[in-house]
């Protein structure tokens, strides 16, 4: 190989490790920016709540953290939840099946 080989091929070595750090840079430039834009949006909810705007709409109970409940009490709402989750489920499959005209489980009709 001559001696300008080697020349050439540091420089396009070099010229595509400068391009990749310019591409990272980009984007770490863009990240940043959205990084702030999400924290201008943060800061102005946190304005919101300082204000004392309410936050939750009407009619919405403030959700309490499950470690401050009592365990019964956790045991009786997830049953409640799992029941009801069932029975939506239970209904959109007779809907379904309804829809298809298929025919119905007798445990999902409640016969």
């Amino acid at each position: 190989m001559p001696w300008w080989s080697w020349i050439v091929i540091w420089v396009v070595l070099l010229a595509l490790t400068a391009l990749l750090f310019v591409l990272l840079g980009i984007k770490l430039f863009r990240q940043f920016t959205k990084m702030m834009h999400e924290l201008g949006t943060a800061a102005d909810m946190l304005a919101r709540l300082d204000s004392g705007a309410d936050p939750a709409p009407a009619g919405r109970e403030p959700v309490v953290l499950g470690i401050y409940e009592e365990p019964g009490d956790m045991k009786t709402r997830y049953d409640a939840g799992k029941a009801e989750r069932r029975e939506e489920r239970r209904k959109r499959r007779v809907a379904r099946r309804t829809a298809a005209h298929r025919p119905q489980n007798l445990r999902d009709l409640g016969l």
